[in-house]
């Protein structure tokens, strides 16, 4: 994927984007692309969870670990503790017994999409892109991730992507499930969102 952008726009500023499993190609773009002195104006990543990776702590320094249990645990209790909230009285209970499911690589790359909806033709790419996952260790990028949630999606407020970009995470919440923020009606809000970080960081150069 540089090779080609590159043919056609041989230096930056780059603006790069992916949602869902294309979060982390863009990423580890964006990441070779600064290794090679490029700039990178945007890294737009669209509900993509980090810490979901197999070989995300991989690429964590012992402290870095300690660090993201401790922010994941707080996020997820946050998290929790606002869905409690909202739930009537008789449901509480129930909820607080329930027990977290950490995402499998299926439904990091597929989000709520089950097999019988995918068309014959990407079910190929799909187990390439899982094969990629797998073997995949996210390593610092020097830049900032502006990261787009859905609000339907998982817990947690980073998805680990702290613990990687050295500049910090800037996170926007866009109503829906995974699929759901790109789709109508919640894409036009995803849009001028993400409209709003391309034309500021065009003010800024």
């Amino acid at each position: 994927y540089i090779q080609a952008i590159r043919q056609v726009r041989p230096n930056g500023p780059y603006y790069l984007g992916g949602f869902s499993f294309g979060g982390f190609v863009a990423y580890e773009m964006a990441r070779q692309l600064a290794t090679q002195g490029q700039e990178v104006a945007l890294l737009a990543i669209l509900d993509t969870q980090a810490g979901a990776a197999p070989g995300f702590r991989q690429g964590l320094s012992q402290w870095q670990v300690l660090r993201y249990r401790a922010r994941s645990t707080f996020e997820r209790t946050r998290y929790n503790l606002g869905i409690l909230r909202q739930l009537p009285p008789g449901e509480r209970l129930a909820y607080t017994r329930r027990k977290p499911q950490q995402p499998s690589l299926r439904e990091v790359i597929m989000g709520d999409v089950q097999d019988e909806q995918v068309p014959e033709h990407l079910r190929g790419v799909i187990e390439a892109n899982l094969a990629a996952l797998k073997n995949y260790v996210p390593k610092a990028y020097p830049g900032r991730v502006t990261l787009f949630k859905s609000k339907d999606h998982g817990g947690g407020v980073y998805y680990g992507w702290n613990e990687l970009a050295a500049r910090g995470v800037e996170i926007f919440e866009v109503p829906g499930n995974h699929r759901g923020i790109v789709q109508e009606p919640n894409v036009r809000i995803l849009a001028e969102q993400l409209q709003a970080c391309i034309d500021r960081t065009l003010l800024e150069k």
